[in-house]
């Protein structure tokens, strides 16, 4: 687990309360988006914990970079605060968790177990008022490429072979396709596709 956050009494908590559970290794921590990104490339780990707010930039930055590494690495944003701005900005750009800094130790950790398994836990709890601003996002033409052939039915590697893309660059693109659409799976984007006239 990577943690970048510029709060020294932040980062010694929380890598305390990961270092306290078995299945949590902390690699790194950055104070910075500069750090964050260059430590996320050279350690590539499996979650990024991020702090929106950072003395160099946005931590949406470094959550971008996540979505466009060719590894499997789950990010989650981390704020004090919890607008539909700062909620809407992390889904967009692929946080598959949105922490904020007043939540129990129970919180967070149920919250991490559920993206390490897999889950997309900010979409999923997003009530449907801000579902409907993040659909709002307009895909792009390769987006919208591929979430046509996903209505077609074809498997990633079936559209590995029409789009000459690698089976990782699709799984990113299919992540950030469930994020604008606010979907968490192939059958609901399908069933967007259908509605959209797309297949």
């Amino acid at each position: 687990m990577l943690l970048v956050d510029d709060h020294p009494f932040v980062r010694d908590g929380i890598v305390g309360l990961l270092q306290s559970q078995p299945e949590y290794e902390v690699v790194g921590c950055a104070a910075n988006v500069v750090e964050g990104i260059a430590m996320l490339h050279k350690l590539r780990p499996t979650l990024a914990i991020v702090d929106l707010r950072l003395p160099d930039g946005d931590g949406i930055q470094i959550i971008n970079a996540v979505a466009e590494m060719r590894w499997e690495t789950f990010a989650v944003a981390l704020s004090a605060f919890s607008t539909e701005d700062d909620l809407l900005a992390a889904a967009r750009a692929g946080a598959a968790a949105f922490v904020t800094k007043t939540a129990t130790a129970e919180e967070v950790l149920g919250t991490l177990r559920r993206v390490v398994a897999g889950e997309d836990v900010l979409v999923q709890d997003f009530p449907a008022a801000l579902r409907q601003r993040l659909q709002e996002k307009s895909l792009t033409e390769k987006e919208i490429a591929i979430l046509t052939l996903l209505g077609r039915a074809l498997s990633n590697r079936q559209i590995c072979e029409r789009t000459g893309l690698s089976e990782n660059t699709i799984k990113t693109h299919l992540r950030r396709i469930f994020k604008k659409l606010a979907v968490s799976s192939r059958s609901e984007a399908t069933a967007i596709a259908l509605r959209r006239g797309l297949v």
